[in-house]
């Protein structure tokens, strides 16, 4: 009765966090600048402390452009061709940066009246250009007697970050926040070449219901395992796959974190899987129902303790994390990853006790013990990842 009262519970949760949707102009822009060939990566996660779940747009925009350099002892017909070609590639990349920075000027300035607070900064001057856009929607529920100096801003205001020297605002106290920051400016000394960038962020705060001290519970490794197990068979039944496995204990003395800073301990255990180059559209398509059942996974289990990414399949090589789930009570997290090199595609099912960390040779070994190597059969030149 315990069991059936639970998941009653649970499926009221999943629809009530279902039943609570992002703004509607903000989702037609993140498409447009989808489909516009924008850098698109979405996140969801409870996983920092917070019962609620937390969903992420990022969008980056890249352009460089300007005069086509002219080299020495070029002729005519040789430099109209190069300015084609620059023209076409360098050109187009700027009309789509343009035109998605007017979409995004539109729409800020449309959802300015709405918001709750806002704050639309530009600065222009010659060839140098500075974007700052922030917008806040309404105020995430937050416990009085818990709030601090740090998770909450005092007064009224859904500021929690600010800094003038920039001219940036983060409204992260809101339920649902945007920012926009853009910077033009010249791209070589010769002043020939511009380059604009731009970040576009998007965070949505839904309200689970759920208590984080009562309801949040560790991830169920062994669940989300037996579940995308076809999937893996599936991976394996391609020509020239293979599964090898992770054994990787790590006590510092050799082993530091991405920057370098700090050392790292613990113990990663698993398997990672292999499939040749040449099978990337049935890879393709699994990827796309792996990435369907994790999402389905964590939708279905909003008391769990997760970090769950998505990017577009990878068009080169990458290592990315498809979720990452916290066993908070046995000190144990699983990482789903997958990655793609020149030689292949790999999908990596990792359980970590202690600090996360991934040799550079992993593709290699077949153990690692505190610096000391085994590498698998033919791989003894190791491959960094």
């Amino acid at each position: 009765m315990k069991k059936l009262f639970a998941f009653i519970c649970l499926s009221a949760f999943a629809v009530f966090v279902f039943c609570q949707e992002p703004n509607k102009q903000l989702q037609q822009l993140e498409k447009y600048l989808q489909e516009s060939g924008c850098s698109f990566f979405y996140s969801q996660y409870n996983e920092d402390g917070d019962a609620n779940i937390k969903h992420r747009w990022t969008a980056s925009l890249h352009a460089t452009w300007g005069e086509m350099p002219v080299r020495e002892n070029q002729s005519e017909e040789e430099r109209k061709q190069s300015l084609e070609i620059f023209e076409r590639v360098y050109g187009q990349r700027r009309r789509n940066l343009e035109n998605a920075l007017d979409s995004i000027r539109l729409t800020f300035a449309r959802l300015g009246k709405e918001s709750s607070e806002s704050y639309l900064y530009e600065y222009h001057k010659d060839d140098i250009d500075t974007i700052k856009y922030a917008l806040a929607f309404a105020r995430s529920k937050v416990d009085p007697a818990k709030a601090n100096n740090e998770s909450t801003h005092p007064g009224d205001s859904l500021v929690k970050y600010t800094s003038k020297y920039y001219n940036s605002i983060r409204f992260d106290n809101a339920r649902e926040a945007v920012n926009f920051d853009y910077s033009k400016n010249m791209y070589d000394s010769r002043g020939q070449l511009y380059r604009g960038s731009g970040i576009y962020t998007h965070v949505y705060t839904v309200d689970t219901g759920l208590s984080l001290e009562k309801d949040l519970r560790p991830f169920d490794i062994e669940a989300l395992q037996a579940l995308i197990q076809p999937v893996i068979k599936s991976f394996l039944s391609l020509k020239g796959a293979k599964e090898n496995p992770v054994y990787w204990s790590y006590d510092g003395k050799n082993e530091t974190n991405i920057t370098g800073s700090e050392a790292v301990k613990g113990l990663t255990t698993g398997q990672f899987y292999f499939v040749p180059i040449q099978y990337e559209a049935e890879v393709e398509a699994l990827y796309r129902q792996l990435d369907s059942l994790v999402h389905d996974y964590v939708n279905r289990h909003p008391e769990q303790a997760y970090h769950y990414s998505y990017g577009p399949f990878p068009q080169k090589t990458v290592s990315a994390s498809m979720v990452y789930g916290s066993d908070f009570i046995g000190g144990k997290c699983y990482n789903l990853r997958f990655a793609r090199d020149k030689e292949g595609f790999y999908i990596l099912s990792l359980t970590v006790k202690g600090d996360s960390w991934i040799p550079d040779e992993w593709k290699s070994l077949k153990s690692y013990i505190n610096g000391e190597k085994v590498y698998i059969k033919g791989k003894e030149q190791g491959a960094r990842g």
